[in-house]
């Protein structure tokens, strides 16, 4: 599934020269720097966008940081940045930065990242749940309440409880029953803690429903009940093997 590299969890972008000067106020000695490593080097690396949780942001990286050396070198380009990556794999980094017209070290421990994606999920009341996916936390965002992974709905089945009770897609679940969900593993133990405390008296009467507190990637939270239908939607578990196929 690929062989896991360094990498920051950051999304940088390019600023011209002419612009870093005037308006971020680059010093000419660290430009002059780059250029004497390229001649045709016209620009310098900027924080665009920070993974939520990522290396970057839990070293203290900020949007709109400009990058003027790593360890010590100049980064002229972003080949020489991944250079020093794949040199130090994860050891940490130090960067020093240009940020608010003044410099700044910091010190950033490379994450390993492949590219086998979600090899985890969960049927849950007819709904696909997993951890939060790579695409989503490079956006930025996870909610606040949340610590680790996430559990994210990746998708609806039609005519399930969460169809049913018009839940959606590309929201994650923070709690069930007051029960705080960080995580697959804290999503089942809640979920099996809320239908136990409200499962029916006879095989087949209704279970009473349960309250789920949803957050979206706008920072919005909402409260909403569904009624678990183990009988026709039960709950499972589809994990992928290390040969690609995936079972139940």
């Amino acid at each position: 599934l690929g062989t896991p590299i360094p990498t920051l969890e950051t999304e940088w972008q390019e600023e011209a020269f002419a612009s870093a000067r005037k308006q971020l106020k680059v010093p000419a000695e660290a430009i002059a720097a780059m250029q004497a490593l390229n001649p045709h080097c016209s620009h310098v690396l900027s924080v665009c966008r920070l993974k939520a949780r990522g290396a970057g942001k839990e070293a203290g990286l900020r949007e709109g940081d400009v990058v003027l050396t790593a360890n010590d070198e100049p980064i002229h380009c972003h080949l020489a940045l991944e250079e020093a990556l794949l040199k130090g794999s994860t050891s940490p980094l130090k960067l020093e930065l240009w940020r608010e017209k003044a410099s700044v070290t910091v010190h950033v421990t490379p994450k390993l990242r492949g590219s086998d994606g979600i090899s985890r999920m969960v049927m849950w009341f007819g709904m696909l749940v997993c951890e939060t996916p790579q695409p989503m936390l490079e956006t930025g965002f996870i909610p606040a309440d949340l610590d680790s992974a996430g559990v994210y709905i990746s998708e609806i089945v039609c005519g399930g409880p969460g169809d049913t009770y018009e839940f959606s897609k590309g929201w994650w679940v923070l709690s069930v029953d007051e029960q705080p969900t960080p995580d697959i593993e804290a999503l089942l133990a809640a979920t099996k803690k809320a239908t136990d405390a409200h499962a029916p008296p006879g095989p087949l009467e209704r279970h009473e429903s349960v309250a789920v507190r949803l957050g979206s990637d706008d920072g919005r939270e909402i409260l909403k009940g569904i009624r678990p239908d183990p009988l026709f939607w039960p709950m499972f578990e589809l994990r992928r093997g290390s040969d690609c196929t995936w079972e139940r």
